[in-house]
């Protein structure tokens, strides 16, 4: 019997393999002991600048031996655990494109590189194959004040959009509140999905489009979430809704960019909100 569930972007099954490897990188650093490390630069930031620390931040090639050597070194040698201590880790995969534009900022286009990040804003960088040795020389030298950051405001970063992640507590708490309700449809593993989350959602000029909304993130691995897709005319991810509390509804699907997606609120907003339904 063929038991073969339809997927998102035919062929079934088409697998993100950046976005798998930060999963399963999430999931490594989760599980061994030793600093606190993360893997995305939006969080590693967050927790610098909440607990004042500097941000040490490796970057590097799930391919490359040498780095997966500074990483593991990094988590576990004994003799840089004391120089890490009070420093948040971040661990960067270069095939992931929003990675790279954090990099940049500093100059660095080539892995593995070793950053260190200060308080007041510079940094000290040093590329190549580091030795553990070596690593334990840059991190007690690096002392501030180092080179200034070159900016980037291209750089992605996470927009409070308040995500609801059930339909059914979604759906009531946007009648209660009389809101519009936005949907987004997406898969882990799809690269047009996590298009939209890193480079276009978080676009700060898009998230005010939907800050009245209440808004809804539905993953398509779940089948409840496929079945309300199919009520929406939406056939694959990333889908889009935008859906009034009597029911009426504008829908779209496929990547989009953030002008599209500005002009998909803009359009919902005046054709629901001023069209009463029909009785």
């Amino acid at each position: 019997m063929n038991t073969t569930i339809p997927t998102p972007n035919h062929p079934i099954v088409r697998r993100n393999c950046i976005a798998l490897r930060q999963f399963t990188l999430v999931l490594l650093l989760a599980g061994g002991c030793g600093p606190q490390m993360v893997g995305r630069f939006d969080e590693a930031e967050r927790l610098a600048a909440q607990q004042n620390k500097e941000l040490v931040i490796l970057y590097k090639s799930w391919l490359d031996e040498a780095s997966g050597r500074m990483q593991r070194d990094l988590q576990y040698n004994s003799s840089l655990q004391p120089l890490l201590t009070n420093r948040i880790v971040c661990i960067l995969e270069q095939g992931y494109e929003p990675n790279q534009r954090f990099v940049a900022q500093f100059d660095i286009a080539s892995f593995p590189t070793l950053i260190v990040r200060h308080t007041d804003g510079t940094f000290h960088a040093q590329s190549g194959s580091l030795s553990n040795e070596q690593m334990v020389a840059f991190l007690s030298s690096a002392q501030p004040p180092g080179r200034p950051i070159r900016v980037n405001a291209q750089i992605p970063r996470n927009v409070d959009y308040q995500w609801q992640v059930q339909y059914d507590v979604a759906l009531p708490l946007a009648r209660q509140q009389n809101r519009l309700m936005f949907i987004f449809y997406k898969a882990v593993f799809n690269p047009q999905s996590n298009e939209v989350l890193w480079n276009v959602l978080n676009r700060p000029e898009v998230a005010e489009e939907f800050e009245a909304m209440v808004n809804c993130r539905l993953d398509w691995g779940y089948a409840p979430n496929r079945q309300t897709m199919t009520r929406f005319g939406i056939s694959d991810v990333p889908g889009f809704v935008i859906l009034h509390p009597d029911g009426r509804f504008l829908a779209r699907q496929g990547l989009v960019t953030a002008e599209q997606l500005i002009s998909f609120a803009k359009q919902a907003k005046a054709q629901l909100l001023s069209t009463p339904a029909n009785p």
